[in-house]
């Protein structure tokens, strides 16, 4: 077996990380948080010359990204903290893809969607009787859809421009994303689980969250590994003190280890079915598990300006313990049974 990336996937990646690293900074971070921005169409405009939406809608069989290539696109958004939801957004692109025609026949107009123009946000519940209503709805631009589904199945697609549905801002932990709870009660919705495997697409979720997880800590510890040889303390970089080079080592570990994990979960969707939910539960379980103290770690190396506001850290806590509350499950045993069954 081999995990090492065609030149179109080191390309599509470099080409993303390019991007993510010019237009994605702390001061936008911050002036994002500040000015409750969640939707920059300036911003918005020039991600659309990416041509991500039509990439991964599958238009052009030629030229389409699948799950490799968004666990490529999730890592890229977690190394930058991107915000607005990005891998959500075409993670749930790439979903519907597969149903477009039925959406279509059921009156919806997406033409906005596989252009760029419009947004699908994605939300995740625990069993599909909990009806139309939403807690914890993230990333919801302005003409947005929902891609709706639970854990033990049920997956439902509905437009959140209708007068008739609720949308209340809440505050959400990851102050770069917008949060929302949403009511679909008396609204047009369309039911696609008929049409797609349920079980897969939470399994490929769980994929790209947990690779957006890996690059929140893989950018996490350059960042460390950078600051502890320049920091000096008693005359000398703090990176030559044993205790640290310890915590470091521990960071670099588990980030590498998570990230190896993920990518052979990617790997295993397309190329091992037998592994691929397993590796699956496992990629994002890790990852939930110790990003956060990776970060957590990083936080007490950087000393007290680690612990500031004015310092970017808070912005990966804050999205590592979002992405571990809203996506990681304790029922991963019926999930996995759910995937053997399908």
């Amino acid at each position: 077996m081999s995990f090492t990336l065609t030149d179109d996937q080191l390309a599509f990646r470099d080409s993303v990380r390019a991007f993510l690293q010019e237009t994605v900074t702390v001061e936008s971070l911050r002036k994002r948080v500040a000015g409750k921005i969640f939707f920059d169409a300036d911003w918005n405009k020039r991600l659309k010359e990416l041509a991500l939406a039509h990439f991964f809608s599958g238009e052009d069989p030629e030229a389409s990204g699948g799950i490799q290539e968004l666990s490529l696109f999730a890592f890229e958004v977690g190394r930058t903290a991107a915000p607005e939801n990005l891998s959500d957004a075409m993670f749930a692109l790439y979903v519907i893809s597969s149903v477009k025609d039925i959406l279509i026949k059921a009156g919806f107009n997406l033409s906005n969607v596989f252009s760029g123009d419009e947004r699908i946000a994605l939300t995740v519940s625990q069993n599909a009787d909990e009806g139309m209503r939403f807690e914890n709805v993230m990333g919801i631009p302005p003409g947005s859809w929902l891609l709706a589904f639970a854990v033990d199945g049920g997956v439902s697609f509905s437009s959140l421009s209708e007068k008739s549905i609720n949308v209340e801002p809440i505050q959400g932990f990851d102050l770069t994303n917008a949060l929302a709870k949403v009511d679909l009660t008396h609204s047009k919705v369309v039911q696609i689980a008929d049409h797609i495997d349920s079980a897969i697409v939470l399994l490929n979720c769980k994929i790209v969250k947990a690779h957006e997880l890996s690059g929140l800590a893989a950018r996490v510890v350059e960042m460390t590994t950078e600051y502890v040889r320049t920091r000096k303390q008693f005359g000398v970089p703090v990176g030559g003190f044993q205790a640290v080079q310890h915590q470091l080592a521990d960071m670099h570990l588990q980030a590498e280890a998570s990230r190896a994990l993920c990518a052979f979960a990617a790997w295993s969707a397309v190329n091992s079915p037998e592994d691929y939910a397993l590796a699956a539960l496992s990629a994002l379980r890790y990852a939930a598990e110790v990003v956060p103290s990776i970060i957590e770690t990083a936080i007490q190396l950087h000393g007290g300006i680690g612990f500031t506001w004015e310092f970017e850290l808070h912005f990966f806590l804050r999205r590592a313990i979002a992405i571990k509350t809203l996506y990681s499950s304790e029922n991963d045993d019926s999930i996995l049974e759910a995937a053997k069954l399908g």
